[in-house]
């Protein structure tokens, strides 16, 4: 009878810690759910074509200002950047050729921050120069371990991102604008495009035909491949968007490694020649000889 009691206990006891195991995981599972379930809202699922935009001349980079909800666009032969509306309406130009404040010898690239703010750098004079949201100069810096940066990108967290073509890599520089770390000497080959979004870094390289994917400390995540010669990337928060030579747009995300082919724009527009991809907003645009062809993003 004693016996039988013991048993009766320890039968008890463990049937509790057993459905309490089966209820644990179950919470577990169902959490887990839900976030991809909230992640996965968030991840586009097709586009529709909204405008196409004349542009006043073919641009060699297009940038956003979230600030005013224009564009900027470079014209380096000029050595200045074009403001235009909505309309494409030119409403301001930054720069020209000198050595003055304002002025440029050769622009090579420009970005913008999330505030509307536009650094440009001018690969012959080493310098990044800092405008507001209105294009107004704020300030110039010059990099002594450069010696002719010609791509540029700006993190939420201050950092300022180039790549050096006579070194062949990439410096990432603090808030302070101290050297935080380089790399890339034997890995790339022909970089045209960095991006970043939240704390990845992306670089597009031509030679290689592949997009390099590395972290806040310079560490390589992974490397995105391509079948069609990739045009050109660009991010929007936690996605990264990219155009192949067939005008095909893919996606990726770096949490999960989700990568998947978004569209094909020729079932939109007839795309000739791709040059840029942009994004802002839900809103993906693309870049054909003067045209500005204008998407929107569906995430349900």
């Amino acid at each position: 009878m004693h016996l039988n009691k013991k048993t009766n206990k320890f039968s008890l006891a463990y049937l509790l810690y057993k459905y309490q195991t089966i209820f644990i995981i179950l919470i577990i599972c169902i959490s887990c759910s839900q976030i991809s379930i909230l992640e996965n809202s968030h991840i586009p699922k097709s586009i529709s074509f909204q405008k196409s935009i004349k542009l006043p001349f073919i641009p060699d980079k297009i940038c956003y200002c979230s600030f005013s909800n224009t564009f900027l666009l470079l014209n380096a032969s000029e050595n200045l950047i074009y403001r235009i509306d909505y309309n494409g309406k030119v409403l301001q130009k930054i720069g020209e050729f000198g050595f003055e404040r304002g002025q440029f010898v050769s622009i090579a690239d420009i970005t913008t921050d999330n505030f509307g703010n536009l650094f440009v750098v001018d690969k012959v004079i080493n310098k990044v120069v800092e405008y507001d949201e209105m294009g107004q100069f704020i300030n110039s810096i010059s990099f002594s371990e450069l010696a002719e940066p010609i791509l540029v990108e700006f993190k939420d967290n201050g950092d300022l991102i180039l790549y050096d073509s006579p070194t062949n890599e990439i410096y990432c520089f603090d808030n302070r604008r101290k050297l935080r770390y380089n790399f890339g000497q034997f890995i790339l080959n022909l970089p045209i495009s960095l991006v970043s979004s939240n704390n990845v870094n992306y670089v597009l390289d031509k030679g290689n035909n592949n997009i390099i994917v590395f972290d806040n400390f310079g560490g390589i995540i992974t490397t995105i491949e391509s079948k069609n010669e990739i045009i050109n990337i660009s991010t929007n928060k936690n996605i990264l968007y990219y155009i192949d030579s067939v005008s095909n747009i893919f996606c990726y995300k770096n949490q999960g490694r989700i990568r998947y082919k978004l569209a094909s724009l020729n079932d939109f527009v007839p795309i000739i020649s791709p040059k840029f991809i942009i994004t802002y907003k839900k809103v993906i645009g693309i870049i054909d000889k003067n045209n500005l062809y204008i998407f929107q993003l569906t995430t349900k």
